[in-house]
């Protein structure tokens, strides 16, 4: 018996001037595997919750500042915290898109501060550690109709340990069914050389867990991860204003 239960909200506010937005989601996950000749079942429970801000003021000729706050719960992917904080600079060709038929693309880039606690011991050996991160992203936006697709390109890692690098690329195709009504796919790929999250092999294979336990829990370190999904939303207001 497998359960998956979770949600999220969204809300933004664009203004020529400024933009908000605020995101939070969580996720509930139960599974069960019968005992056999009358064992016991075995039952694993985990929750994942994540939150992110971003405040971004405009400048001139396309120019912006924001600052960017993150909160993340994962014990699957060995982290009981995750907490971000940073700031970054931008370049939009179209800062504030009036409507969804208006095409853009813009260049960021963001530095700022990590702290991260783990489950156990990570490829470090350590419980907890604060680091700084920097990143370089590029994001298109382009309407071909009655489909609105954004890319995103992005390259991150450790300012001070470039081994713990990822570069990931992003693409969603989003049809516009009805007013504020989108269908919409999204394909994703990204490689990691190294995590910061991984575990210690030997604390991890000290780590004694149940069948149940290490389905729910086992993580995804991998260098390669590829995946995509489809999804149906309905978006009140300016669509355009999220993007």
């Amino acid at each position: 018996f497998f359960l998956s239960v979770g949600a999220n909200v969204g809300v933004n506010y664009s203004h020529p001037s400024w933009r908000v937005q605020v995101k939070a989601s969580a996720n509930y996950q139960r599974l069960v595997i019968p005992g056999e000749n009358g064992a016991p079942d075995d039952v694993a429970d985990i929750f994942q919750a994540d939150g992110r801000t971003v405040v971004t003021r405009t400048i001139k000729g396309g120019w912006s500042v924001a600052v960017i706050g993150m909160l993340t719960h994962d014990p699957a992917n060995n982290l009981n915290a995750d907490g971000h904080l940073s700031g970054g600079v931008e370049w939009c060709l179209v800062p504030f898109r009036e409507n969804s038929e208006q095409n853009s693309i813009s260049v960021r880039y963001i530095v700022g501060g990590t702290y991260e606690n783990y489950a156990v011991p990570n490829v470090l050996k350590k419980m907890e550690q604060a680091f700084a991160v920097h990143a370089l992203e590029t994001y298109l936006v382009w309407w071909v109709n009655p489909i609105d697709i954004t890319a995103t390109l992005s390259v991150q890692s450790v300012v001070d340990k470039p081994e713990f690098t990822q570069v990931g690329g992003k693409v969603t195709f989003n049809w516009n069914i009805f007013q504020g009504l989108k269908l919409g796919t999204t394909f994703g790929l990204s490689y990691r050389h190294d995590l910061t999250n991984r575990p210690d092999p030997e604390a991890a294979a000290a780590k004694a867990l149940t069948p149940a336990q290490q389905v729910l829990g086992a993580g995804n370190y991998g260098s390669f991860i590829f995946g995509g999904n489809l999804s149906l939303s309905y978006i009140f207001g300016n669509e355009s204003l999220r993007q």
